[in-house]
């Protein structure tokens, strides 16, 4: 069995863990990217200290030398924490390629799952694009709208990209596809529903004074200065109402 990898992001990683241990005990190896000491303290009895590589910012602050140009200041620029952190951004980036180049290449992983929504997960995209002698391939799990209740992989950050190696199911001739409404956007609207009401807006607000269930050693946490954070809980409020009018 192949050795695989996930990388960390908030609630995904409570999915992806789950995905782990039923590989792990049907003998599969099981590694991970981890942002995060929370992270990693949470997945460190399951998996073990050689099976996380912790890249977070303490450790991105470490210099490394870099394996590749993948177009940073694109990256940084659109990056919802990373554009907010001036020139660390930058060496953030390039210091953690060695050790996650390393940490792949020792441990002879196939395959990457993760998100294409941090600058640090686009850039490990191109990088295995990049670096053909690792024999790694980064995948992204994603839920497809036609035909529903169906998901794949993709292989690019851009998302247009299918693996190879996803088999698709096959239908009988005249068979009629029921046309529906993604379920993704059935989800997101019931919790943005329920953001809404009184004690949803009362949590934000005591997590917005007390920081509570921040963890502000993750390079993908926006800087915590009253103003960054006031600015973007209040475009994060905004979002919601628009979403819903």
């Amino acid at each position: 069995m192949k050795s695989i990898c996930f990388v960390t992001n908030y609630k995904k990683t409570y999915f992806f863990d789950a995905i782990g241990k039923e590989i792990q005990s049907q003998g599969g190896k099981v590694y991970w990217i981890v942002l995060n000491n929370m992270l990693y303290n949470y997945l460190l009895p399951t998996y073990g200290a050689e099976s996380l590589l912790l890249v977070n910012k303490e450790q991105g602050s470490f210099p490394n030398g870099k394996v590749g140009e993948y177009k940073l200041n694109e990256l940084v620029s659109v990056d919802r924490a990373l554009k907010y952190y001036g020139e660390w951004s930058y060496d953030f980036l390039r210091n953690i390629q060695k050790p996650i180049y390393d940490f792949i290449s020792s441990n002879k992983i196939s395959y990457v799952f993760g998100e294409t929504t941090y600058a640090h997960e686009v850039m490990l995209c191109r990088m295995l694009k990049d670096k053909k002698e690792l024999n790694c391939k980064y995948l992204h799990p994603q839920t497809i709208r036609i035909p529903g209740y169906h998901f794949t992989f993709l292989e690019d950050e851009f998302q247009s990209e299918i693996f190879e190696g996803v088999k698709f199911d096959t239908y009988e001739d005249g068979f009629v596809i029921q046309v529906q409404r993604p379920t993704e956007s059935v989800v997101n609207e019931n919790r943005v529903k329920k953001s809404m009401n009184v004690l949803s807006k009362l949590k934000r607000s005591t997590r917005f004074f007390t920081q509570k269930n921040m963890e502000l050693d993750d390079p993908s946490i926006s800087p915590t200065n009253l103003k960054g954070r006031l600015n973007k809980g209040l475009s994060e409020e905004w979002n919601r109402l628009t979403y819903l009018s």
